[in-house]
């Protein structure tokens, strides 16, 4: 019921965001900026110490785990643009799972099909990945998901069937959370997130257990400097 939150890390991080149980709910993986350089991390989720996963010195940002749990789904900044690959544990990253944008992605349980966001514009988009016939083009599954809220949406399963998608809304500048059910179309409203930061939304495998990154005690001042002597 959310009272008895836990912390997972002290890493004295700048930023923490976009965290991501695998599918196997053994491990948390995540995006930090530490001591000004952006990193991804992996660490048990009954806890322990996070291990960096090497991600090479380009732009790389982790959003999800593929369907196997043996890779990491990540978007890399190419000459193309925004794109998303898969990254190994030790750092070999793999072919462009899209062609005209994406950024932040997810597989469904089966790994036949690409669920993603791209770096611009609205819309949750979906893509078949070739297991039962060729690569698909692109579908706008969502296109009511904002684009500031890119990275706030997840795929909901059960029994390796996609069962609905988790995304987050805004109303008068606050974050609220809904679910969208694929086979009906429609959403519905399930919670507020209070102090929901930038980016950070994860649902347990168990679709039971909502993880988000939360920002608090934030404060505000003016400051008024002279610019020349009385």
């Amino acid at each position: 019921d959310g009272s008895d939150p836990r912390q997972m890390t002290s890493l004295e991080a700048a930023a923490v965001h976009t965290p991501r149980w695998s599918h196997g709910g053994d491990r948390i993986a995540f995006n930090a900026v530490i001591e000004g350089v952006p990193r991804i991390m992996v660490l048990p989720s009954l806890g322990g110490p996070p291990r960096e996963v090497p991600a090479g010195d380009g732009s790389v940002v982790f959003s999800g785990w593929s369907a196997d749990d043996a890779t990491l789904l990540v978007g890399v900044e190419t000459e193309s643009g925004w794109q998303i690959h898969r990254l190994a544990p030790d750092g070999d990253l793999g072919e462009a799972l899209t062609r005209d944008g994406g950024l932040a992605a997810a597989e469904d349980p089966t790994g036949a099909a690409l669920y993603f966001t791209r770096p611009t514009g609205p819309g949750l988009w979906r893509r078949n990945l070739g297991k039962e016939g060729p690569m698909g083009a692109p579908e706008l599954i969502l296109p009511d998901l904002a684009p500031e809220e890119r990275g706030h949406w997840r795929l909901v399963t059960d029994h390796g069937g996609l069962t609905g998608i988790v995304y987050v809304s805004r109303l008068a500048g606050q974050a609220f959370l809904s679910l969208y059910d694929p086979h009906a179309g429609t959403s519905s409203f399930l919670t507020d997130l209070p102090g929901l930061s930038a980016a950070g939304l994860a649902v347990s495998p168990s679709g039971d257990v909502i993880l988000y990154a939360r920002t608090e005690n934030q404060a505000g001042d003016l400051m008024l400097i002279p610019l020349s002597s009385p």
